[in-house]
């Protein structure tokens, strides 16, 4: 059979474009044999290379075809696209250049060049890229999808849902942006909305398991507890070595995993996983095991998730020590004897305060179970005010920004907070705040609310490092995951709180886990007597409570009080020697 040129290089293509890629490169064979040379054939030989993840051999071919014609604007793109996939992001700025020199409005080229700054981190450029491509190509479904990641990874919500929408909007068939669009009305809130378009998302791709995970984390949060584990199931079904989802039935409480569950992960163990895949998996079996009361090899997969997940965190004990010491140092009793007065005294948040772990859910939903409450979980306002918003206003540093503080900036930062919580102020008498590191801000917050309540919870320390030890976070704590860093970190956390005792402690009520778990009734009438309200019974039957929970406690939170995390410490005592001897330097209550 003669050769035809043509009609081979139109297989290969359609085989190409059909993902056949076996039978594109057998194809294309012939052509590169009569053809060694030409542009357009090394062109198309590295596509497909590059599709069957054979990289630098794609490199290669991708030279091979701009040596023949550099001005292939095409070329330039995929192989920037190329270096994109390798994480080798200079080589892909470089290409991307290279197409544009040859012309500066190619949609495809900028596009990519603002999806790759945006992979740097260099936010702003690459919302300025995305931006110029939606102007050349408006109703660039993609375009509008990658600029909303951008918007949801410098936080801006509004903006990211609205790119996100006019995504859909463009291609209502989009499921990526459904998902992206419900990720991020749930990281706002808006649960509701969240799971519209979680479930559009998996209409369009029912094989989508990652949304079918998001479909399991939004009825964990309402408190649809059998509906969550039936996504979490469903989606390792869909995806087995999805180790995320193990956790998540780990995680949502006991016993939800099962002998055929260590199985599978077992045999995961000595699979291919991915880094941030076996922190999630050894973190799942720490869990089972534990719950077998087999704590040896519990501790043993508990280090192990540890460790791995320590390696990919910056994190300097140094730097939180400084930053605790300069908080006591900066609110010390002086600054309080001076009057700070301001109006709207009377609105004060209770701020539930503690370690991690330590029993703050728990308390938030016992308080938002009465009907003078409302839950506002874990709000990060503080942390704004004191780090952001302060020296935004004095144009010095938080620290020097101290010295200066008078009524007139205090009623800036209140109206800040109002302004942003104004929801949860109008809906009834009090509102919770419960963001535990703010333990480290408590006089900050005195200042700025002084009638205020905080209610610290705190737990026997070896079960409170354990607790957090235990823990994968979705987000901080990075302290948590060395056991020498988190017993320095507990260290100060006890100095923090013994600081603010001294400072006033009029306005703080210090609560024990344990005697709350053995004697609840009694302490949550020492608690409503805290904040000059009546009793409730249903505070004592908080876990028929349906508001929503988004934390890590979300499960636990609903299951009523129960004592199996007492002295939980002593199945792990040699293991948390190095621990002990840094807590026992300063004397530490046991």
């Amino acid at each position: 059979m003669n050769f035809n040129p043509k009609k081979s290089m139109d297989r290969t293509v359609h085989f190409y474009s059909a993902q056949q890629f076996d039978k594109a490169l057998k194809e294309i064979q012939p052509l590169l044999k009569a053809f060694p040379n030409d542009g357009s054939v090394n062109h198309l030989y590295a596509c497909i290379l590059k599709s069957d993840n054979k990289h630098l051999t794609a490199i290669e071919y991708f030279n091979k075809s701009l040596f023949a014609n550099s001005k292939n604007i095409n070329a330039w793109n995929d192989l920037g696209c190329l270096y994109k996939d390798m994480k080798n992001y200079d080589e892909a700025i470089n290409c991307f250049e290279k197409a544009l020199e040859i012309k500066k409005n190619h949609p495809q080229a900028i596009m990519n060049l603002g999806n790759v700054y945006h992979k740097q981190q260099r936010y702003d450029l690459a919302i300025e890229y995305l931006n110029k491509g939606i102007e050349i190509q408006p109703n660039n479904s993609m375009a509008q999808f990658s600029l909303g990641n951008v918007y949801k990874s410098t936080n801006q919500i509004e903006l990211a849902v609205l790119s996100y929408k006019k995504s859909i909007a463009v291609s209502a068939k989009n499921y990526k942006a459904h998902y992206n669009l419900a990720l991020t009305l749930k990281g706002s809130g808006d649960l509701t909305s969240a799971l519209k378009h979680c479930q559009q998302a998996i209409q369009l791709n029912p094989n989508y398991f990652v949304a079918v995970m998001l479909m399991g984390e939004l009825h964990e949060y309402i408190g649809n507890i059998e509906t969550a584990k039936s996504c979490y199931r469903k989606s390792l079904a869909l995806s087995p070595s999805f180790t995320e989802a193990y956790w998540s039935l780990a995680n949502l409480g006991s016993n939800n995993l099962t002998a055929s569950d260590l199985k599978t992960m077992k045999a995961l163990e000595t699979s291919n996983l991915t880094d941030k895949s076996k922190i999630y998996l050894f973190f799942s079996l720490a869990k089972f095991l534990e719950e077998q009361n087999d704590f040896s090899n519990a501790f043993h997969y508990l280090k192990e998730g540890n460790e791995l997940k320590r390696k990919y965190i910056y994190y300097q004990s140094e730097q939180t020590l400084s930053l605790f010491n300069e908080l006591r140092c900066l609110f010390n009793n002086e600054l309080f004897s001076k009057s700070f007065s301001v109006e709207n005294d009377d609105i004060s948040p209770i701020f539930i305060i503690g370690m991690p772990r330590s029993g703050t859910s728990l308390v938030e939903q016992i308080l938002a179970s009465h009907s003078s409450i409302t839950g506002g979980g874990e709000l990060e306002t503080s942390l704004q005010l004191l780090f952001d918003e302060l020296p935004k206003l004095t144009k010095v540093s938080w620290q020097k920004s101290i010295s200066m503080l008078e009524p007139s900036i205090i009623r800036y930062l209140k109206n800040i907070y109002i302004e942003k919580h104004a929801s949860l102020i109008n809906t009834t008498q009090y509102f919770t705040d419960k963001l535990p590191f703010n333990f480290a801000l408590v006089g900050f917050l005195m200042l700025i609310f002084p009638k205020a309540k905080f209610i610290h919870i705190y737990k026997h320390p070896l079960d409170s490092c354990l607790s957090c030890y235990k823990q994968l976070f979705t987000g901080g704590q990075e302290y948590s995951y060395q056991l020498d860093e988190l017993a320095l970190y507990y260290k100060e956390y006890v100095k923090m709180i013994k600081h603010w005792n001294s400072i006033n402690s009029d306005n703080i009520l210090n609560i024990s886990y344990e005697n709350l778990v053995e004697f609840p009734e009694k302490n949550i009438s020492s608690i409503l007597n805290f904040l000059n309200l009546p009793w409730q019974k249903e505070c004592l039957q908080f876990q028929n409570s349906r508001r929503i929970v988004k934390t890590a406690s979300s499960g636990q939170v609903r299951q009523g009080l129960y004592k199996n995390s007492i002295t939980r410490w002593k199945n792990y005592e040699k293991d948390l020697l190095p621990l002990i001897d840094i807590l026992s330097e300063d004397s530490i209550c046991f």
